[in-house]
């Protein structure tokens, strides 16, 4: 059986695929939350982890691979992941630049560089290789592993030179608390979604350094977002040649970057991919996330395009905050055509069976 699970691991990512034995995690969520990832892999039987993709280094995304890498229980084949220390290769051709090689930040930080440069000392500790990634890297941006195929939209090479360069003052930058996109007082759904081109774009070096990219198995396509930038990720769906009019990129599900974000959707995204899955991978209670302006443009645009979308969380349906009950109601479901899917209890998250 193939399938994807979105674990619960509060307001962060722990993704786990399994495509014909072969066994994919996104991310590791929190250091507290590794206990999730350890009872779905004991209770799935999985002892081997083929590949580990940590998308970046916000501590919501790498903080139980630490506790993974460390466990004996449990193996890992094969890592990609944007640490400073491949980054200072890359630009400096192949030599490691020690001038900050140092744990900057405390490991409680939002963005945490001090946890990303203990994870690379540990790899670097087991002597366990692992590779940099980034659309350039890759003819035509695609990686192929056996049945598994992987086109990276992000991130860019540039935006790694300049998370590089800027590696100190972006920590600074993300430690500080994010502002919530939600603007107060608007009581419809046609309003929240209006007010997502007012909402500023994201504009994080570590989330636009997000390893982004649809995976293909055999006739199902998925795309994974990470926390990328949205104008990224049109960007290089456009370069490889889709568009809104005649060659769409038709997807089974999207995974929304930064869990449901307003900073990360824009309408530019929904012209060009098409879906009738979108998954939500967070509690809900942290930054507001998922925003109701990006809740609402998936619907409003759905109901626009004439067909039916599901809106998933790895959740239950009590810990998300419906601003005035508007998206619970039925009679909005009934008239726009879209259906709120929550999962069934708080440790399980939710999982896709194809």
């Amino acid at each position: 059986m193939n399938k994807v699970t979105f674990l619960p691991v509060n307001n962060g990512d722990t993704i786990i695929l399994s495509l014909n034995n072969y066994n994919i995690l996104i991310d590791g969520g929190f250091t507290n939350t590794y206990k999730v990832l350890v009872n779905h892999l004991s209770k799935n039987q999985i002892k081997t982890i083929n590949l580990a993709i940590l998308t970046h280094s916000d501590r919501d995304h790498i903080g139980g691979i630490i506790s993974l890498i460390r466990d004996s229980k449990f193996g890992i084949e094969n890592i990609w992941f944007n640490s400073y220390d491949k980054l200072s290769q890359l630009f400096n051709n192949g030599t490691k630049d020690t001038s900050k090689d140092i744990a900057i930040g405390n490991e409680s930080d939002e963005v945490s560089f001090a946890r990303a440069k203990k994870l690379s000392r540990l790899l670097d500790e087991q002597e366990r290789e692992y590779e940099a990634i980034y659309r350039e890297k890759f003819l035509d941006s695609m990686c192929t592993i056996g049945e598994i195929e992987f086109t990276f939209l992000s991130p860019t090479e540039e935006t790694l030179y300049n998370l590089y360069e800027d590696w100190y003052i972006e920590d600074e930058k993300k430690s500080r608390q994010e502002s919530s996109g939600i603007i107060q007082d608007v009581q419809t759904i046609e309003n929240y979604a209006n007010n997502v081109g007012k909402c500023k774009p994201d504009d994080s070096l570590q989330n636009g350094s997000s390893i982004a990219f649809i995976l293909k198995y055999k006739e199902k396509k998925f795309l994974f977002l990470g926390d990328a930038h949205i104008d990224v990720i049109v960007n290089s769906l456009k370069s490889l040649g889709f568009n809104s009019t005649n060659n769409r990129l038709s997807v089974d599900f999207v995974k929304l970057s930064h869990h449901g974000s307003s900073s990360n959707i824009c309408q530019n995204f929904l012209d060009i991919v098409d879906t009738k899955k979108y998954i939500i991978s967070t509690n809900g209670k942290s930054h507001n996330h998922p925003d109701m302006e990006t809740l609402c443009i998936l619907i409003v645009d759905a109901k626009a395009k004439n067909k039916e979308i599901e809106l998933i969380f790895n959740y239950p349906i009590h810990t998300y905050v419906d601003e005035k009950n508007i998206l619970k109601k039925r009679s909005n479901q009934n008239y726009y055509g879209y259906s709120l899917i929550f999962a069934s209890d708080i440790t399980e998250g939710i999982t896709i069976e194809f």
